[in-house]
C-alpha cells in the first residue's frame, strides 16, 4: 500500500488581504441570510447590522470588530476530552 503524505500550502499575506476584502464585500453588499428568529434578533441587535427583512448586511467594521474580538488561539479537543491541538492566528 503506498504511503499517503498530506501536503499543506499557506495563502501568502496578500492572498490572506484580497479574500478578506472581497468576504468583506460580500457580508456588506450581499448579506447574508437568517432564518432562525432568535438568530435574526440578534444580529438586529448588533450595532450597525442592516437589515432587509431576513437577510442582514454587516458593515466592515464589524467584522473587524469580531476578528479583533476573536481569541488567537483556539484549543480543539479529542473525543475522550484530551487535548488535541491548537489552532493559532497568523
Amino acid at each position: 500500500m503506498a504511503k499517503v503524505t498530506p501536503q499543506l500550502t499557506l495563502l501568502s499575506s496578500d492572498d490572506v488581504r484580497r479574500v478578506h476584502e472581497a468576504a468583506v464585500a460580500i457580508l456588506e453588499k450581499t448579506g447574508i441570510r437568517v432564518d432562525d428568529p432568535g438568530a435574526g434578533r440578534v444580529f438586529a441587535a448588533a450595532v450597525g447590522a442592516k437589515t432587509d427583512r431576513d437577510r442582514f448586511h454587516i458593515p466592515a467594521e464589524l467584522v473587524d470588530w469580531a476578528i479583533a474580538a476573536a481569541p488567537a488561539q483556539v484549543e480543539l479537543y479529542r473525543r475522550d476530552g484530551k487535548s488535541g491541538f491548537k489552532l493559532d492566528s497568523l
